[in-house]
């Protein structure tokens, strides 16, 4: 038993249906390296792969005139502009931002990211 939608068959979702549970089904008997470029060979030293992108500096500074959610969505999607930033905390209570890198961040280049996003870079907070 199928339902019909506006505008399609019923042949047409059940073959998309099926096509759909079939991906799934694929996706799920797949090993997690399958398709991402690591060979069969390279497998076994997959988790030292993951330990190496989990391993981040993080450095925290202080932005200047942030007041709610969306001063934080700004300030954080300007820094993650940033080749090497991995990941960035905004706490917008303490005006502060952590950034996760993989190298050591220049600070003039997170405080331009800051100025791009309006906001006052103040540098390492007290």
């Amino acid at each position: 038993m199928t339902a019909r939608t506006t505008g399609g068959s019923a042949v047409h979702e059940e073959l998309l249906k099926k096509r759909t549970t079939e991906r799934f089904r694929a996706r799920r008997l797949q090993p997690r390296w399958l398709g991402s470029g690591v060979t069969a060979q390279s497998a076994a030293t997959w988790s030292d792969h993951d330990e190496t992108r989990s391993t981040a500096m993080e450095i925290t500074y202080g932005v200047e005139g942030m007041t709610c959610g969306h001063c934080a969505s700004s300030v954080t999607a300007e820094l993650r502009k940033v080749p090497e930033v991995q990941d960035v905390t905004v706490d917008v209570a303490s005006g502060t931002v952590t950034i996760a890198s993989r190298d050591v961040l220049d600070e003039a280049v997170v405080a331009h990211a800051v100025s791009q996003a309006g906001y006052a870079f103040s540098g390492h907070p007290a």
